[in-house]
């Protein structure tokens, strides 16, 4: 939920919202669900802190099929193609070079230079091959 909303794909409100939640279903909440709950973005534990610590390829793979969910209920591009670039930031090696290359095809299509119904086969299939890391 912290990666989801590093990319933009979970809003600050909507991750409150999540640790909230948690809050209240568990007796002694760690002190980062409060932390979350409260608004801040905790660095501790280490694990959670994803600005020194690199994001795995699991994280990568779940953080794509969110992002391919906005595909699918939205008609927004450019939201999406935000998606993709703040979340190839966070990749490396080859989801790197699919997110990018998501992320330009989407800003070509929404500046009118491609088709989106031509690019959007070869973008779900990029994102499919991310997303199939985890599977």
């Amino acid at each position: 939920m912290i990666l989801a909303n590093r990319i933009g794909a979970v809003s600050m409100a909507e991750l409150t919202a999540w640790a909230d939640e948690k809050v209240l279903s568990t007796d002694e909440p760690p002190s980062f669900i409060i932390d979350l709950a409260l608004g801040e973005i905790p660095v501790s534990p280490k694990e959670l802190d994803f600005t020194r610590n690199e994001a795995s390829e699991v994280e990568i793979s779940r953080l794509a099929r969110l992002i391919f969910e906005t595909l699918n209920r939205t008609a927004d591009l450019n939201e999406f193609g935000f998606h993709c670039y703040q979340l190839a930031l966070i990749s490396k090696g080859r989801a790197c070079e699919l997110l990018h290359w998501a992320s330009d095809e989407i800003y070509l299509c929404s500046e009118g230079v491609k088709s989106f119904s031509e690019s959007e086969p070869l973008i779900r299939g990029a994102l499919n091959e991310i997303v199939a890391t985890s599977a």
